[in-house]
């Protein structure tokens, strides 16, 4: 006869082998298709930060050149400021220094409703200025053309890089 026991502890561990062994291959089957999506996605990762990275270099380039450009604009600059400096400081010495045109004799009130008379004409040669005020006259005027340059050259750098980013 056929013993009902036997076949139903076969069945059984037959049973529990087949559930362990489909257990053991949906593990895997589950382990390597999870690798596989994550491999995908390192593959993605990194042809986002590879592109990414290409467009950080060529707009650091981009942002090199521009400073390049206008460093050497700023400089050629510079060079024509202290040339016209050295130019005006020429021209001072040649015509016999700095005057101030619109002098008037010191000392003494006019009356009221009087005018000043043709004296200043007269006044001329005692409105030459010193060395020391001819000096700070020319330095202060080169100074200021250094600091219009400067913010000439920064304004176009902040509106080259403004448009670049629009």
């Amino acid at each position: 006869m056929i013993d009902i026991k036997n076949i139903l502890i076969a069945l059984v561990a037959g049973l529990v082998t087949g559930s362990l062994a489909s257990g053991i291959l949906i593990y895997r089957y589950e382990e390597n298709r999870w690798q596989a999506t994550i491999s995908a996605q390192k593959i993605e990762a990194a042809a986002v930060l590879q592109e990414e990275t290409e467009k950080v270099l060529a707009a650091e380039r981009r942002n090199t050149e521009l400073n390049t450009t206008i460093e050497v604009s700023h400089v050629a600059a510079q060079n024509r400021i202290d040339q016209t400096l050295d130019d005006n400081r020429r021209l001072a010495r040649k015509l016999g220094g700095m005057r101030d045109p619109g002098r008037r004799p010191g000392g003494g009130c006019t009356e009221a409703g009087t005018h000043p008379s043709s004296d200043a004409a007269a006044a001329a040669p005692e409105s030459r200025l010193s060395g020391e005020a001819e000096e700070f006259l020319l330095t202060l005027a080169a100074d200021a053309d250094r600091a219009a340059e400067y913010a000439i050259a920064c304004h176009q750098w902040a509106t080259t890089i403004i448009g670049e980013n629009k």
